[in-house]
Order: C-alpha cells, then sequence, then structure tokens
C-alpha cells in the first residue's frame, strides 16, 4: 500500500512536469500517462498484455547475422533483450545522415538550463561529440526528426521492424521517438545526483503500458567507455522493494539478481531491449559513448513533437 501512494505521488510529480505535452497531444493526455505510471509500472498488471507471434519476416540486408522477427520477438519476451550488429554500410549511412535529421538539442548533468543550446549545430557527428567533451559536457541529448527520409527510417518502419513492434505491444498503433546521447568522461567525474539525470543509475522506463527500445552504438564501445547494462528478466518480474520508480545504486541490483548483460562491440552494435527491466548506461571512464535510441511504445503518446506514429491493419 506504501509502494502504491508513493506511485500516485511520484506520477502526478511527473505529470505536473509535462504540461508542454499537451500542446503537441490530445487533452487528455497528462491524465493517461499518470495512469500509465501508477498501474502499469506494476509487472503483474504489464504482463497481462500478451505478445503476439509475428510473421517471421527475415531481417534482410540491414544485418550482419540474418535474423528474423520472430526470434526477436521470442527473445525480447523471454530474457528483455536481443543483439546483433548492423552492417557497415548501413551503420556509416546513418551516422552521415544524423546531422540533416537533427530536430533539437538539449542538455543533461551539471549543465543542464545552463548553456543556451539553441544555436549548437551538429555538422559532423564525431565533431559534435568533440565539442562536447572540450565543453566538459557530461550528457547531451540530440531528438531527430522521423518525418524525414533516411536509412533509419527505412530501418525502424521495415516490415521486418514493425512486425517486431505490432507483435511485441499487441497493438494496433505505436509511437516512435528517436534520440543520440553523447556521454563523455570528465576527468573530475560526476555527483550521484548527475549520475542519476543521466540515467547512469539503474532504473526502468515507463513511459506507455508497454514498449521497448532499439540502440545503436555509433562508436566503438568498450568496459571502459559507458557500455549499457541490462538485468535480464526484471521485464518480467522485480523484487517487491523495487516496484518504487525510482534510481538504484550497483550493489542494490547485482545483490538482488543473479545475471547482467553488459552490452559492449563495434560502432553498429544493435540490440533490441525492454527498458522496463532494469538497466543503465555505466558512466564513461575513458573518452565518449555514442548511442542512438528508438523507442516503440503501444498507443498514441508524443513526448516529443518530432515523434511518428505508425499504424497497423490487423
Amino acid at each position: 500500500m506504501i509502494t502504491f501512494f508513493k506511485k500516485i505521488i511520484d506520477s502526478y510529480v511527473f505529470s505536473l512536469k509535462l504540461k508542454r505535452l499537451k500542446k503537441i497531444n490530445s487533452s487528455f493526455i497528462l491524465v493517461k500517462i499518470f495512469f500509465i505510471r501508477v498501474f502499469f509500472s506494476y509487472p503483474l498488471i504489464r504482463n497481462f498484455i500478451k505478445s503476439k507471434k509475428g510473421q517471421n519476416i527475415l531481417s534482410d540486408n540491414f544485418f550482419e547475422k540474418k535474423t528474423s522477427s520472430n526470434n526477436i520477438l521470442k527473445n525480447l519476451e523471454k530474457d528483455g533483450y536481443d543483439s546483433n550488429k548492423l552492417t557497415s554500410n548501413i551503420t556509416e549511412k546513418i551516422i552521415n545522415e544524423v546531422p540533416g535529421l537533427v530536430a533539437s538539442i538539449s542538455l543533461k548533468g551539471r549543465k543542464k538550463n545552463k548553456i543556451d543550446t539553441s544555436n549548437f549545430y551538429c555538422k559532423d557527428l564525431i565533431d559534435f561529440k568533440n565539442f562536447t567533451l572540450k565543453n566538459k559536457i557530461s550528457h547531451i541529448k540530440i531528438n531527430l526528426d522521423l518525418d524525414k527520409d533516411s536509412t533509419l527510417k527505412d530501418l525502424i518502419s521495415s516490415n521486418f521492424a514493425t512486425d517486431i513492434a505490432y507483435n511485441y505491444l499487441n497493438s494496433n498503433s505505436v509511437t516512435l521517438n528517436a534520440i543520440i546521447f553523447i556521454s563523455n568522461s570528465l576527468s573530475d567525474g560526476i555527483s550521484d545526483s548527475e549520475l542519476s539525470d543521466n540515467a547512469q543509475k539503474f532504473h526502468t522506463d515507463i513511459n506507455f503500458s508497454k514498449f521497448y527500445k532499439i540502440f545503436i552504438y555509433l562508436n566503438d564501445v568498450n568496459s571502459q567507455n559507458g557500455p549499457h547494462i541490462f538485468i535480464p528478466g526484471t521485464h518480467k518480474k522485480k523484487n517487491s522493494e523495487h516496484l518504487n520508480i525510482e534510481r538504484l545504486n550497483d550493489n542494490e541490483i547485482f545483490n538482488s539478481y543473479d545475471e547482467k548483460v553488459k552490452f559492449v562491440g563495434k560502432k553498429g552494435t544493435i540490440f533490441f531491449e525492454d527498458t522496463f527491466g532494469f538497466h543503465k548506461g555505466e558512466e564513461p571512464k575513458e573518452s565518449s559513448r555514442i548511442t542512438l535510441v528508438v523507442e516503440y511504445g503501444k498507443n498514441k503518446i508524443k513526448y516529443e513533437k518530432n515523434s511518428i506514429f505508425i499504424n497497423f491493419k490487423k
């Protein structure tokens, strides 16, 4: 009961912070978000949304290792994740096209709201990463415009990708968001509160009643520049003491769950993940990590004005 009332308070406060969303959604959007955060943050309730078997569409020429939509659906359902690698050709096209897709840039961490980013211009993704590192910005968010044609849009709206979305979310309509996060290593480190703001402490996402994300590394990621970590199975079941919507430290998670997956790999490494399960990006100790994140959410909620909707026919 205490957990339930904490969820009500947290969800009310969270909804108040999102008043700007009323401009890009229906008038009842804040009520919908409040309802989702209170009730669908319980695994028992969320698990009522069952995934379905897909059409077993092949991945075509996107991945180095051929796979099918049903294989990814099976692994998402069972473990909460699936991983692969994009071909070098697809990876380079996405990287080169990013500057033309940038819709807005914002800061997180210590310099949030302290620097005007309205004039920031990403002419080249790697140069822009170096710019943020030089200015000691620990974490930066780049919203992408999915209305524009691009290799990324071809990938995430392909028959292969949408078969996964339609059947895992069990929904006739899906919201897509695309964001790039650049996380930098700073010589003086960052505070605990900044780790939380940068999503570098364990947490669970709860933006939709059901959702998952695709992560694509746009540079090489090793154990030292902030790899992503996921706790398999927690998308389905969490310990009772972890049902609150909050950031948790490593010891709390590692002492409570037996398994963890750390994603390292060359640029183009891609993984599908149900981020209702516990996850985080590690704080980079050396260099930087550039990650493209695409979110597929059940039904229609625009968290960014550049989100798009995809409708399916039964």
